[in-house]
């Protein structure tokens, strides 16, 4: 019968699937996996993973339970480190029994805790973040400084993730949990890519190879206009700041959004908050996803950025990435799934030239492989 060792590598692979078992005791390494998803992404508040090992003979049985705290790594680099939601055991008559186990990482728990109702006066973010990071079981944090908040009023069914959200998005910072690191700062969209993607680049300019790939451009969130409010002293509102898109109100296109801010202050901030509601639908309405396999070196995560060149397409360009899930079945193997949009300087170059080509990610289907290497966004 496969028995678990406890505190002991039993085969030498490049995923590992740690867990603290509540139910007999210990942490034990779990390599019988038959198929896994790993789903890492900035864009949701909790990370989630989905495991199926295969329970041959019982070897498995009364390992996971609910709540058990797990981390998973790649490459001896942390990927995930969360704790259980379900486990479900299966079997057929012509098939191997099997136990799927799922389940978030750390910020978890800021998703599923409402926020006790009270009202908050001249409250400190950065402490305000770190304090509940601590309080929730999360080892480290590290978090920006951000504006004094005057007042806040927390109301029954707020959950803690949505008051840091709301907190970070005042001064246009971001939130994001990488392993066991709770962050609130900017995205590096800016940074120097690091990885290489191709697809039809010849020897001296070949990358990682892509398996398939998929470039979207979605306008259903690109705005023209952005306005935020505030209120007066009678209660009526005021326009703390506004930006506009100026290409696309030349052009009639008419999309506008409003959205009110807690503090009042008449600072320069709300500019900058409208300014990056119209960027953000703008930056992110490219939207590229490509499958590569599991890397046997290092990790791909999100929060870093890649260089993609790609022949059918015309694409050469760099690219932050957003989100990575990785995936193991009987069928395909073990994949990297890598959805990411344009970097900032891609965007910056690509937002001055709306309307014209370079207004855009792709290249001409006349060009030929030199004018392509020639034309790198970003």
């Amino acid at each position: 019968m496969p028995t678990v060792i406890e505190n002991n590598k039993q085969w030498d692979t490049n995923l590992l699937f740690l867990v603290w078992s509540t139910r007999i005791g210990g942490k034990y390494e779990c390599h019988r996996f038959r198929e896994y998803s790993i789903d890492l992404d900035l864009d949701t508040d909790a990370n989630a993973f989905d495991f199926v090992f295969r329970n041959v003979e019982g070897g498995y049985l009364a390992l996971f339970s609910r709540f058990d705290k797990v981390q998973i790594y790649l490459n001896d680099e942390g990927l995930l480190s969360g704790t259980v939601d379900t486990v479900k055991y299966s079997w057929t008559a012509d098939g191997e029994p099997i136990i799927r186990v799922t389940g978030r990482d750390l910020a978890a728990a800021l998703v599923d805790n409402d926020a006790l109702p009270t009202t908050l006066q001249n409250i400190k973010p950065k402490d305000y973040v770190t304090e509940k990071c601590s309080f929730y079981g999360i080892p480290s944090s590290d978090v920006a400084q951000m504006s004094l908040i005057e007042e806040r009023i927390i109301g029954v069914g707020e959950t803690e993730i949505s008051i840091i959200n709301d907190m970070a998005k005042g001064d246009n910072l971001k939130h994001w949990l990488d392993f066991e690191t709770f962050h609130v700062g900017k995205w590096s969209d800016d940074a120097r890519p690091n990885l290489l993607f191709t697809c039809g680049a010849p020897s001296d300019k070949a990358g990682i190879p892509i398996i398939s790939m998929d470039l979207e451009e979605d306008g259903s969130e690109v705005y023209s206009e952005s306005i935020v409010y505030g209120s007066t002293s009678d209660g009526s509102d005021k326009v703390l700041g506004q930006y506009k898109n100026d290409y696309m109100i030349s052009k009639g296109i008419k999309r506008r959004k409003t959205f009110s801010n807690t503090n009042n202050d008449d600072s320069d901030k709300y500019v900058a908050n409208a300014e990056d509601d119209v960027r953000y639908g703008f930056d992110n309405h490219n939207i590229l996803n490509i499958t590569v396999r599991t890397p046997s070196k290092g990790i791909i995560k999100p929060n870093t950025t890649c260089h993609v060149i790609d022949w059918i397409t015309r694409t050469n360009a760099t690219f932050f990435i957003k989100g990575v899930n990785y995936t193991k079945d009987l069928q395909n193997g073990s994949l990297c799934k890598i959805t990411a949009v344009p970097t900032k300087q891609c965007n910056d170059a690509m937002y001055a030239a709306q309307g014209s080509l370079d207004g855009g990610v792709t290249g001409r289907g006349s060009w030929t492989k030199e004018e392509l290497w020639s034309h790198k966004k970003g």
